[in-house]
């Protein structure tokens, strides 16, 4: 209440902080649940891989649709209408407007499009940065790995494309993160209408609904489908299954509300179950297996050195050391990157690897 009381000028009908936050952090954790169930249930259904392996995609995909379907039927995204909210512009004489085609394109890319690219940098970086290796070093060792050999044109443009890309996305993820969070700070403390950077760039305000918006909304859809079912008259294969299609989507998006608590506890129960799976069923544990035998090296490989702090690449004392997973084998990091990234291989056994499996050592 305390931010409420400050101002006695606050629309009643805006979106409250309170409101606006929860609906993000729900839309946010939805992602992961279900990558989660998906991940469980694939253990036993082995058919379900490709949609862990791709499930960024087909998430994007679902969640385009399904915000497109409520953003031109609701002038929401989907957790905005879940919570009895509505976008709305707010033209220069400071009245209100609904959402016109373009401003739903640009909602959806805010909502859809530009959260799929940023989740895929994040990703990307963290694989380049070897799951939290220091930036110091990754710059030092790739200015070795680039003096020690002499790469290709293709090549060289593509580690120095790299390099900067390493370089200047921690900043560029600073200020994304910092303009979102200071447009928070403002909106909770009543020094901006927006919520966030892309509404304001959108000049868009969330509005909660009235009972008669909800009533006139209602009465909008009905007449919407009422004319959409009128046009699939008929008989057919073909109009039978537009139809059945239809009438499920509106069975679910009518039902939404439970489906989504029916999904969070799902994703609660599964993670309850499997977390204490041992617990319950302790007659059901494996005995560990014994480790693989190592690769033998190959004929025309590189020798292991007598002396093991020797590099066998560059047959000095190594420094900053790395192991490649599927040998097992250690090298100097900046010998083995430049070699794997060429031969795609260990240079040792010559088994096929490649640069996510090169792991660094560190010493206690």
């Amino acid at each position: 209440m305390f931010f409420f009381s400050q101002n006695e000028n606050i629309n009643p009908n805006n979106a409250s902080f309170f409101e606006m936050r929860f609906q993000d952090n729900i839309i946010t954790t939805l992602k992961p649940a279900l990558l989660y169930c998906f991940s469980v249930f694939a253990v036993r259904n082995p058919f379900l891989d490709p949609v862990v392996r791709n499930f960024d995609e087909i998430y994007a995909f679902s969640h385009l649709l399904i915000e497109q379907y409520c953003l031109n039927n609701y002038d929401g995204s989907l957790m905005e209408v879940y919570f009895s909210l509505q976008r709305r512009r707010k033209m220069p004489d400071g009245n209100f407007s609904s959402l016109t085609p373009k401003l739903r394109f640009w909602s959806l890319f805010f909502l859809v499009i530009l959260p799929y690219i940023k989740g895929k940098l994040d990703n990307y970086y963290k694989q380049r940065t070897n799951h939290g290796a220091s930036f110091a070093n990754l710059s030092q060792e790739t200015t070795q790995t680039s003096i020690s050999s002499s790469p290709s044109t293709t090549l060289r443009v593509t580690e120095l494309a790299e390099k900067s890309f390493l370089t200047c996305y921690p900043y560029l993820h600073a200020v994304f993160e910092g303009t979102k969070t200071l447009y928070q700070l403002l909106f909770i403390n009543n020094l901006t209408d927006y919520y966030s950077p892309f509404y304001h760039i959108l000049h868009l305000q969330v509005h909660r609904l009235s009972f008669d918006d909800l009533d006139e909304q209602e009465r909008q859809i009905d007449y919407a489908r009422r004319d959409a079912y009128r046009k699939l008259r008929g008989r057919g294969l073909a109009l039978w299954i537009a139809r059945f299609s239809l009438r499920l989507s509106h069975v679910l998006i009518d039902n939404a509300r439970p489906l989504l608590l029916l999904l969070w506890m799902l994703y609660k129960f599964l993670e309850w179950w499997y977390s204490n799976e041992e617990t319950i069923f302790p007659s059901l544990q494996m005995p560990i297996p014994p480790p693989p035998e190592p690769p033998i090296p190959f004929p025309t490989g590189v020798g292991v050195p007598s002396d093991k702090r020797i590099c066998p690449l560059c047959c000095i004392v190594r420094s900053n050391p790395a192991f490649i997973a599927s040998s097992g084998h250690v090298f100097c990091y900046p010998c083995i990157h430049n070699y794997v990234q060429r031969h795609q291989r260990c240079p040792i056994t010559f088994v096929s690897t490649s640069e996510d499996e090169i792991h660094k050592l560190y010493d206690a």
